[in-house]
């Protein structure tokens, strides 16, 4: 995964020039490429590793990208949550779907649901960026503390 990651680096100049000459032409791209924009810079935050680390990185740990993919692909407030500039990497995404997932898995066994306006969520460890909190206060209706 490293070496994909700084071959994303040497792409990015090309892409960003393209995306600026199709905004000449096509100006309601705009809002489109600006979103792309901050994925892409969202997804490079942790930037690559040095050759000397690679040899650390044990081949089991293969990394999942499943709440990444949740984040970017299935959430109608992923646009607002980045726009928001709550998450600085991946890693922050990551984390604050998988406290998400973990709760949503146990609902059912507690009778509650997402919509339930009587329900109280206490967001423990978020520290002074409240980004899991944030997350479930967009995904749900409950209070959040």
């Amino acid at each position: 995964m490293p070496s994909r990651l700084v071959s994303t680096h040497t792409v990015l100049k090309p892409v960003v020039q393209l995306s600026y000459r199709l905004l000449q032409y096509f100006p309601r791209l705009r809002d489109f490429l600006a979103y792309l924009a901050r994925l892409v810079l969202l997804v490079c935050g942790e930037g690559a590793t040095k050759p000397e680390m690679e040899a650390d990185i044990q081949p089991q740990q293969q990394a999942s990208l499943r709440h990444i993919d949740e984040f970017v692909g299935g959430l109608q407030c992923a646009g607002e949550l980045i726009d928001l500039e709550l998450y600085p990497d991946v890693k922050e995404v990551s984390e604050s779907m998988a406290a998400f997932h973990a709760v949503r898995r146990h609902m059912p066994s507690l009778s509650i649901k997402m919509n339930q306006k009587d329900v109280g969520c206490i967001v423990v460890g978020d520290g002074s960026t409240p980004r899991t909190a944030a997350l479930f206060a967009y995904r749900t209706s409950w209070k959040i503390w």
